[in-house]
């Protein structure tokens, strides 16, 4: 599989952002056919941005797995990339924030049953 490479300068990305945030309040029952295709447009510019973030959160989820394993073989190890709504969500909540400077676009996510895995863990990682 081939991972995704940024398609759009970040002033597009942004620009795309807040088209997809503006779009939150605003009737789309009332939108032209125009109004469609940009907002089409900003949504598949947004996606690619989500996607480039693919590659380093796998390579980020490997490598945490791996160190989680060599503790318990039962360790829980979970990759996300943020939904479209939720980005535009937070960059309603916060104006003034860009999505290119969104640091949450992707998590990764380990759980551990009991605590003293937990600690053997953090041990390990800091070594």
């Amino acid at each position: 599989m081939a991972w995704a490479e940024p398609n759009f300068s970040r002033e597009e990305v942004n620009a795309a952002a807040r088209r997809v945030t503006a779009a939150l309040d605003q009737d789309w029952s009332q939108w032209t056919t125009d109004d469609w295709l940009s907002y089409e447009r900003a949504v598949e510019v947004v996606g690619n941005w989500r996607s480039c973030h693919g590659y380093p959160l796998n390579t980020f989820q490997v490598n945490l797995r791996q160190s989680a394993r060599r503790i318990d073989q039962g360790a829980l190890v979970a990759q996300r990339t943020k939904r479209l709504v939720s980005i535009a969500l937070k960059l309603q909540r916060f104006p003034k924030m860009k999505l290119t400077q969104m640091q949450d676009i992707g998590a990764a996510a380990l759980w551990y049953p009991p605590p003293p895995m937990l600690t053997a863990f953090l041990i390990t990682i800091k070594k």
